[in-house]
């Protein structure tokens, strides 16, 4: 694997880990302060957060330290295929990422029903704007994860 982590980032990623789903930024802080560990700006941490969430669903079968160093190195690579469409800028994608999740965890994480969330995979599924990666054209984001959370919007405005 081409990506490596430093002893402070798998410091603050086990500090997150054992957080118990909290994602509490102030908490977060706190436990670094304690542990000596240098903290993350809110985006860099909304951003771990989104990573370890996205580990935890696409490599569930893997420790979650090598599921979110295969996202990242995912994040560094090309997926699709030609008859996809490009994805957004790499910036422009980290920004909707880091607005996504700072989002999703001021809304306390919560997700929505079954029934929504098949509602939005269905829609999802049939658009026009869904490359075969599973990610969407528009915004850059992994919809299976993003029609989970119930703050989430689809960038086209489907649902």
């Amino acid at each position: 694997m081409g990506v490596s982590m430093t002893s402070n980032n798998f410091e603050r990623m086990k500090i997150i880990l054992s957080m118990n789903q909290s994602f509490d930024y102030a908490d977060f802080l706190r436990i670094c302060e304690s542990k000596g560990a240098h903290p993350l700006s809110i985006n860099e941490y909304a951003l771990k957060v989104g990573f370890i969430e996205m580990a935890k669903i696409k490599y569930p079968d893997v420790p979650i330290e090598e599921g979110y160093l295969k996202i990242v190195e995912d994040g560094n690579m090309t997926c699709g295929n030609k008859e996809d469409k490009p994805l957004p800028s790499t910036g422009q994608q980290a920004i909707n990422l880091v607005s996504g999740v700072a989002h999703h965890i001021a809304d306390g994480l919560k997700e929505v029903d079954e029934k929504t969330l098949e509602f939005r995979n269905n829609i999802c599924d049939a658009c026009e704007n869904m490359r075969s990666d599973g990610r969407c054209s528009e915004c850059g984001c992994s919809m299976k994860i993003k029609a989970k959370w119930a703050s989430a919007k689809c960038p086209a405005g489907k649902w």
